[in-house]
C-alpha cells in the first residue's frame, strides 16, 4: 500500500541520485561562497570587518543571512558541501511531497491517481533542473527561499495566517528576491491579510536595520552588479549596460509583486510563485540554468493546486519552461533566441486568465 501511494516519489528519488552523480567533479561551484559568508558572519577566521559588517566588506554575497546561519551549521567540521548537497536535492523532493499531500486532502480517489500521475510527470522536469541547483551550484539560499515558499503554499491551503507570513518572511532572509512572493500573503481570508503581511515584512525590515545600524555602508551592496550577458533578455529589451542597471533589482521585485498580486486578485494565487519568478528572469541580466528551478517549482504549485481535480494527468505548465530552455540550448545555440525566450515568461496566462473554479471529479 506504502509503495503504491508513493512509487513516484521512489523513482524520482533515483532520478535526483542519477542527476546529481552525473555532475561528477562539477558540483558544489559556488558553495564557497556560503563558507566565506558565514565564516565572516560570525568572524570565524580572518582579519577584516565581520559580523554585522559582512554586506558592506562583501557586496557580491548577495545571499540572505538565514543561509550564512544554516552553512555554518553545516560547515562547523569541515567543508560540508556533500551534507549541504544532499540536504538541499531533499528539501526539493520534499517540496514535491508536501504540495501533493495537501491536494489530495480536497480531491477524490479517481482525481488523486491523476494527481500523483501528474506530480510524478511534473517532477520528472523538475528534479534535474532542482539538482541542477542543489548539486551542481548548490545555491543554498535559492533552495531555502523556495523550500520556505512552498511551506508557506501549505500554509495557504491549510487556512493559515500568522504561519504564512512568517514563512514568507523567512524565505526573504534567505534570498532576498523572495520579497516578490510577498503576494502570497494574500492568498489568505481577507480579515487576516495586513497580519499576514506584517509577519512577512516586519522581520525583514528589522533584520535589514541591524546590519545597516551597523554599517550604514551596507545600503551599497544593493548596487552590485552582475555582467549583462549577450543571452540576457535585458538585451533584448534594448539595455545595452555591460553590468546589472542601478534600475533592474528594484524592478525585479516591483514586477513579481505586481504580476503576483494581479493572479491573487483574479483568484488565482497557485499562480503568484510561478509568474514571480518568471519576471525575475525576464528582467536578469545573467542566463544561469538553476534560476529555471524556482519558476518550475511555480509551475508544479500550478499544476498542482489549480489544476487538482481535472481530468487530464498531465504536468501541464511545468513542461513549459523546462522545454522553452531546452529547446534555446540545445536547439539553436543562439544568444538571441535565448534572450526571446528568457523574456518571454512573464506573459504566462494563469496570471492573466479570469478566474474559475477547477472542475471535480
Amino acid at each position: 500500500m506504502v509503495i503504491a501511494r508513493y512509487w513516484h516519489h521512489l523513482a524520482l528519488l533515483a532520478l535526483a541520485a542519477a542527476c546529481a552523480w552525473a555532475y561528477g567533479a562539477h558540483r558544489g561551484q559556488s558553495w564557497h561562497f556560503f563558507v566565506e559568508g558565514s565564516r565572516s558572519l560570525f568572524c570565524a577566521g580572518g582579519t577584516g570587518p565581520c559580523g554585522l559588517h559582512v554586506y558592506a566588506a562583501h557586496p557580491e554575497l548577495q545571499i540572505g543571512p538565514l543561509s550564512f546561519v544554516a552553512a555554518r551549521l553545516v560547515t562547523l567540521w569541515d567543508d560540508g558541501a556533500p551534507v549541504a548537497e544532499l540536504a538541499m536535492t531533499l528539501l526539493g523532493l520534499g517540496a514535491l511531497l508536501v504540495l501533493e499531500h495537501d491536494a489530495r486532502r480536497s480531491v477524490g480517489t479517481l482525481a488523486r491517481e491523476r494527481l500523483q500521475r501528474r506530480v510524478f510527470l511534473a517532477g520528472v522536469v523538475f528534479v534535474p533542473a532542482w539538482v541542477d541547483l542543489s548539486v551542481r551550484f548548490a545555491h543554498l539560499d535559492d533552495v531555502l527561499a523556495l523550500t520556505f515558499t512552498a511551506l508557506a503554499v501549505r500554509a495557504v491551503v491549510r487556512g493559515g495566517s500568522t504561519s504564512v507570513g512568517v514563512l514568507l518572511a523567512l524565505a526573504t532572509l534567505s534570498k532576498p528576491w523572495a520579497i516578490a512572493f510577498l503576494p502570497l500573503a494574500w492568498a489568505v481570508p481577507a480579515g487576516q491579510r495586513l497580519r499576514t503581511t506584517a509577519w512577512a515584512v516586519v522581520p525583514v525590515v528589522l533584520t535589514a536595520a541591524l546590519f545597516v545600524i551597523a554599517d550604514p555602508t551596507t545600503l551599497t551592496a544593493a548596487r552590485f552588479g552582475i555582467p549583462n550577458s549577450p543571452a540576457s533578455s535585458l538585451r533584448v529589451l534594448g539595455v545595452t549596460a555591460g553590468t546589472t542597471p542601478s534600475w533592474d533589482r528594484p524592478a525585479q521585485f516591483v514586477l513579481g509583486l505586481i504580476l503576483g498580486g494581479i493572479a491573487v486578485l483574479r483568484g488565482r494565487w497557485a499562480a503568484a510563485v510561478m509568474v514571480a519568478a518568471a519576471a525575475r528572469i525576464a528582467l536578469d541580466p545573467g542566463v544561469y540554468s538553476y534560476y529555471t528551478a524556482a519558476i518550475l517549482l511555480g509551475a508544479v504549485i500550478w499544476d498542482v493546486h489549480a489544476r487538482a481535480g481535472t481530468s487530464r494527468s498531465g504536468p501541464g505548465w511545468s513542461s513549459a519552461p523546462s522545454s522553452s530552455a531546452a529547446t534555446c540550448h540545445w536547439a539553436t545555440g543562439s544568444s538571441a533566441v535565448s534572450g526571446w525566450v528568457s523574456a518571454s515568461p512573464w506573459s504566462q496566462p494563469p496570471c492573466w486568465c479570469p478566474a474559475r473554479s477547477a472542475r471535480r471529479s
